[in-house]
Order: C-alpha cells, then structure tokens, then sequence
C-alpha cells in the first residue's frame, strides 16, 4: 500500500528516568527532556531530525516552572528557529497529538516534536536535604513561546469546592469511587477487592516495564490494607491507590510526514500511524456534575472512533487507560466497554510505572509505539484525561496506515448536550441527600504510630449534598465536618451515598 507523503507518522520515541538522591549529580527537568529527545532521534535511527525540527510541543513542568520549555529544548537540539509551544496543565495531551498530526496532513508543517518532564523527585529530595534545586531560570520577555495553551485553573476546580478543602486530586477522585461503588451496587469490600486486584494487574506490567518507577510487585492485599507505609488519605484511597507524581522522568515523541520520514531515510518498519485523536473539551467540575460514575466524554469518543474507523475499543489488542486513580480506569472501561479484568495498561499504571505530571500519557505513548512495532498485527488505543475525568482524548495506533487520512476530531459539542451542570447555591440549607462523599485522614507523626497503626487519622468528612430545588432542578452545596461522632457514623454505614443529611446554613452537615 501506498503512502501518501502527508501521512502522519511517528518515527522515534524517547524515555528517560533518573534516580538519583544526590541533587549535585541530578539533571533538571530540561536536561531530562533533552536527553528524552535525543534518545528518539536514536530510536527513529537518524541524527538529522532534530536539527530540522519545525515546531517543539512542551508540556509545562511543575518541578521548575520553565516560561519556555520548548525553547530550552530547541536551542539543545539544534533547531534554534523551530516554532515553540508550551502546554499547561488543563490542555489534553491528545489535543497536542492531534494537533501536530493534523498540521502534518493538511501540509503545514513536515517535522515536529512533542516533549515533557520532570524533576519532581530531584527536588524533592533537595527539600529533605534543605538545599535549593537549582533550575535554569529562562523568565524574560525573550524567551516567551510562541505558543502557549492555558486553561483557567478556576475552570477545572469550582470555587465552592476550593472552599470546602477539596481541591486535591485525591479528595475529588475519591468522591468519584464512591459514587461509582453506590451506582454499581457493590459492598464496600467488594470495591476494595476489586481496585486492590486491578492495581496489583497494573503493578506486575509494571515489573516488566524498565522505564517504570517502581519495578517491584505490589500485592492486591498491601493496596488495599492500610498501614503506615500505605496510610489512608481519602477514603477509600490508600497511598497505594494514588498516582506517583515525586518521579524524574521525560519522554520525547517524533512526528513527521510520511514524505520527511522517507527523505530522512527512516526504515519504514520504525513508522506508526496515527490513525485517529478525538478529545471533548467540555467542562463540568465535580460539585454540579449529574453523574459522577460516568463519563460522557469517553462515552462519545468511543461511538465516534467506531464510526470513523470501523473498530470498537473491543477490538483494540493493546490498551492505556489514564490511570491517575482507580475510578479513572473504572469509568474509562465501563464507557468503552471493556473489561476490567483484562490489560488495560502498557506501562504498569501512573502510581507504579509513574506519573510526570502533565506528561504521562507521553509516557503511555512511547511505550505504545514500542509494543505496535513488536506485535504489528495489533491496533494501540492511549487515552488522555484532564482534571477529575473532567476532559477526554483518546488516540488510535497502528504499524500500518489508515485506508484513508487519519482523523483529528473533538466531539466537545456533542458531549456538552449530554453533560449540562447542576445549579449550586451556597447558601442552600436543611434537608438534603448525600450524593457523595469522601472522608480525609491526616498522617500520623511516626513517632506516634506503632507497626500495626494504620498510618493516618479521619479529620474531616464532606458530602455533595443536594436539594430538591423547590420542585424545580436540583441544587448541589458542599457540606463538610469535623466532629468525630458524624465522621465515625459516615465510615461505618454499609453506604453513605444517598444518605438523607441535614445541611446547616454554615455548611456543616449532620446525619438525618
């Protein structure tokens, strides 16, 4: 089969991790990067692609807050004038895949990076040490990219959540597992059997990844026991449940036209093909969201890939769900159709391979790319979350090319018919229902703990408590307390979702 020249293609993907404790000897995130982009020019098997590089995609890097990453980057590589984009946290890292591809195929550009990493580890251990991690500071008007992509951090976390003390990941997600256990009528054990086993599946792919963070196999029973190495933070999340963000590692990925990769004299059997990128833009935060067992973005790209391609996600041998949180993977599957009990990893998950923040699905897609070339006969599908499920991307691989162009699409519009947000009121009082609720543990200083203490202590519970509306919508207020009767109350009911709760002007709740 033929291939036209405008065909999109990945040719060389790169990964990088380092270990190291001594800050002295550890590279920054950019030098990290560097090394990842190096490491796919020698993957794609040629020494010429990144002096000719049209455009850099960076993802932003939380450990050092670069203003350009891009450019860092590009100077290093020796594509000086090469177009630089910077991706902050909020923007899919699919949008930036299809974005690229897209360019390739309408002929815009010929030859494209796409990187991202971090140090968090490096500065991490620079904080036990109580030394600075040093940083090349590239903050000056000259150095701003020429892209950058910034979503409203207001648009993924609402006020009233940030003012009830749910602004963490885990609080949210956690909030999302129970929601998802009360819809699927399970037990409370039955929850914790079932994440405990998906992970500890995770954890064994994760053994025989060598880019992954934690190589050692995690037991279904050590997830899901609480003890002070795995203490409880929000229930029902154990620290095993949580992805690993304290992780130096950055990843490169190569993109070109099929007619660049030709004229780079890149063997051919080196060559993926995307051969779609859907993501939904559509927001709507946790606190109003109708159903949060679901996700009708998922929903919408996986009916949208089978119209396009003629494949379901069913069909699809080799499978990376963003894997943030359990509840990711649950709802992910669930709206794919895909069962949990088969792999739906490549690299071993975010809380054992690791997860850079903002960049780990260029993680999962490198690892992909490295699979399709080992089993070629196969299609790969990478997914891509935002936020708390929030918004949703998922890419279609393969070694050989799509029958026609590929397809870049979003399905934001379609999703936002399905996905409308409650009304919320902060003053809403009295009688109310719980449509979720977590219960957050502080840790326990070590030397207050014993070998058999559980590692944490509940302090605080909040609900999503809603009203009736008066016979009209329903109105959603975050509730929350901190008296140990009412917190002890919630962690002992078989089930706390939709529970029937009393919410008091100041936004404390008691049990009904």
């Amino acid at each position: 089969m033929s291939v036209p020249d405008n065909t999109p293609v990945i040719i060389g993907v790169g990964t990088v991790s380092q270990r190291q404790p001594d800050v002295s000897q550890a590279a920054e995130a950019s030098q990290l990067m560097i090394q990842a982009a190096e490491a796919a020019a020698r993957d794609a098997g040629t020494t010429d692609a990144l002096s000719q590089l049209d455009m850099i995609c960076a993802m932003s890097c939380l450990s050092t807050g670069y203003l350009n990453p891009a450019k860092l980057v590009a100077e290093a590589v020796g594509s000086p004038e090469a177009h630089t984009l910077r991706a902050d946290p909020g923007i899919l890292q699919q949008e930036i895949f299809s974005r690229v591809g897209s360019a390739i195929q309408k002929g815009e550009m010929e030859i494209a990076l796409v990187v991202g990493g971090e140090a968090s580890y490096r500065k991490q251990q620079a904080g036990f040490a109580g030394i600075e991690a040093p940083n090349t500071d590239d903050r000056t008007e000259a150095n701003e990219p020429d892209t950058a992509l910034s979503p409203s951090i207001q648009s993924f976390i609402h006020p009233l959540e940030l003012e009830a003390g749910l602004a963490s990941a885990i609080s949210q997600y956690s909030m999302l597992e129970n929601a998802y256990r009360h819809h699927h009528q399970q037990t409370k054990a039955e929850q914790a059997q079932e994440t405990a086993e998906l992970w500890a599946r995770f954890s064994q792919v994760a053994v025989g990844n060598p880019d992954a963070w934690n190589q050692q196999p995690v037991s279904a029973h050590d997830i899901a026991t609480p003890s002070p190495k795995n203490r409880m933070i929000a229930f029902p999340y154990t620290k095993n449940h949580c992805s690993q963000m304290n992780v130096d590692q950055a990843a490169a990925i190569l993109f070109c036209s099929a007619g660049k990769a030709r004229s780079l004299g890149i063997a051919p059997d080196r060559w993926i093909f995307p051969h779609a990128g859907i993501i939904s833009n559509h927001i709507v935060t946790v606190l109003p969201r109708a159903e949060h067992h679901a996700s009708p973005g998922f929903r919408c790209a996986g009916q949208r890939l089978t119209e396009l391609c003629g494949v379901s996600p069913q069909d699809v041998g080799l499978i990376d769900l963003y894997s943030c949180f359990p509840v990711a993977v649950k709802i992910q599957a669930n709206e794919l159709g895909l069962p949990l009990d088969r792999q739906l990893t490549v690299t071993g998950g975010m809380t054992f391979a690791g997860g850079p923040f903002n960049s780990y699905v260029l993680n999962s897609l490198c690892k992909m790319v490295e699979q399709l070339r080992q089993q070629p006969e196969a299609l790969g599908l990478v997914n891509t979350i935002s936020g708390m499920v929030t918004k949703q991307g998922l890419a279609l691989l393969a070694a050989e090319p799509p029958e026609g162009q590929a397809y870049f699409e979003e399905v934001t519009s379609q999703v936002s018919q399905l996905n409308s947000p409650l009304e919320t009121d902060d003053t809403a009082h009295g009688k109310a229902t719980a449509v979720t609720y977590t219960v957050l543990h502080e840790r326990v200083k070590s030397e207050e703990a014993d070998s058999t203490a559980a590692g944490s202590v509940p302090t605080k519970a909040i609900v999503i408590a809603e009203f009736s509306g008066n016979g009209t919508k329903p109105v959603r207020r975050l509730a929350a307390t901190t008296e140990p009767e009412i917190i002890q109350a919630v962690i002992e009911a078989d089930e706390f979702c939709h529970s029937k709760i009393h919410v008091s002007p100041e936004g404390s709740f008691s049990l009904a």
